[in-house]
Formats: C-alpha cells, sequence, structure tokens
C-alpha cells in the first residue's frame, strides 16, 4: 500500500493487520477464520472498522453479516485477481461495487 514501508503479511489467523502511513490508517482483514458472524462484533471489530482516514482491504466479506458489513462504510470497491496467466504473472482488475 501507498506510504507502508514494510512488508504486508496476510491477517489469516489474527483475523486483521493495520499500518500505519502520514496521512491514513490500512486495514488488510481476512474472515475466512471468522467462526461465525457475531464474532466481528465480540472481537470489537466494528471500532477499527468505523475508524475514519483508513482503508480496509477487506478479504471473505461475505462471512460477515449485514450489519457487520454496514460498518464499512464509504466508497466500495471489487479486486479481482486473477492466477494462471503465467509464471509468476496476475491479472488484476479493480471494479466500483454497486
Amino acid at each position: 500500500a501507498e506510504g507502508v514501508e514494510k512488508e504486508m503479511t496476510s491477517p489469516t489467523y489474527a483475523l486483521v493487520n493495520e499500518y500505519e502511513t502520514a496521512g491514513f490508517k490500512f486495514a488488510h482483514w481476512d474472515f475466512y477464520r471468522l467462526e461465525a458472524a457475531d464474532d466481528f462484533f465480540a472481537r470489537g471489530f466494528q471500532d477499527l472498522a468505523e475508524q475514519p482516514n483508513t482503508i480496509h482491504l477487506v478479504e471473505w466479506p461475505e462471512r460477515l453479516n449485514p450489519e457487520a458489513k454496514s460498518c464499512f462504510a464509504g466508497e466500495r470497491f471489487v479486486l479481482k485477481i486473477e492466477f494462471g496467466i503465467g509464471v509468476g504473472l496476475r491479472k488484476v482488475k479493480l471494479l466500483k461495487s454497486e
């Protein structure tokens, strides 16, 4: 991410990794291991999701209930990554969500 000067790792087990830059925060979420939709609130994630000046990258958003999804305000985009187009190559598309 722009302005993040360290390696960004997958939050698979932590569920979220946070990074700070001079102008904004960046939160990388991975809800694959979220056991129940209500765990989002039980873990206190609502506070981070609602913070201003934060860019959220969310993997597995379909594991969240509608109430948890609504905590992520602002514009939404979908990042599609295609694998298998060549050795070490990926095709990335950024689409505006409706």
